[in-house]
């Protein structure tokens, strides 16, 4: 039996509706499984849509790229029915554009969401402190772009991942973790405090 990540898990297991998922990652997470264990931590993609009520449909996996993405992961996304917007795709689409597609696709039909910031999804010369930095990333303007309108759009659960303090000078890299975060925060309150945003619960 296989067990989908906690935080998917914990916010699936208590909202009657469906569940939508915006994983901003370098990396596909879509290996079902590493020499027999499946919760790894390039799977939690792929876990996250083990509960009935996390539809790949309503899954984005925004800014995936780099060579650490094996054939295997990269048709298991397809296969499943993740929608994928590859970094160039982003780039080709216009930053604005691509943010207002991803959203769209994880708020169609759902009663929350979860969004989880990966900071490899960032370019690797902004961000020393985490383990599998890959060229070609977001900015951070193009962060804080994507935290505010995460933000307007309202979110259910937030969690970052891949923050490596051993690696991190100046703390450069959870600087804009707290950046993120603050923003995202910060555009959802002010949304609602304009009444523009819904107010999205985090589960029963």
């Amino acid at each position: 039996h296989s067990i989908p990540i906690p935080g998917v898990k914990a916010l699936a297991d208590h909202t009657d509706g469906a569940v939508g998922y915006l994983h901003i990652d370098a990396h596909h997470d879509t290996a079902d499984e590493i020499n027999g264990e499946r919760n790894t931590m390039v799977s939690p993609a792929r876990r996250a849509t083990d509960h009935p009520n996390v539809d790949p449909k309503n899954c984005v996996l925004f800014g995936v790229r780099g060579a650490a993405n094996n054939p295997d992961v990269i048709e298991a996304a397809y296969d499943l029915g993740y929608n994928v917007m590859t970094m160039f795709e982003i780039i080709d689409m216009g930053i604005d554009a691509a943010i207002e597609k991803a959203l769209d696709l994880v708020h169609d039909g759902t009663d929350a969401v979860y969004v989880t910031f990966d900071n490899d999804s960032m370019d690797s010369g902004l961000v020393p402190g985490t383990t599998a930095p890959e060229i070609c990333g977001l900015t951070s303007r193009e962060m804080t772009k994507l935290a505010v309108e995460v933000g307007k759009r309202g979110f259910s659960f937030l969690d970052v991942a891949e923050l490596s303090p051993l690696y991190d000078s100046s703390n450069i890299t959870a600087r804009l973790d707290v950046w993120w975060l603050v923003y995202c925060l910060s555009g959802y309150a002010d949304s609602l405090n304009k009444g523009t945003a819904r107010l999205i619960p985090s589960g029963r």
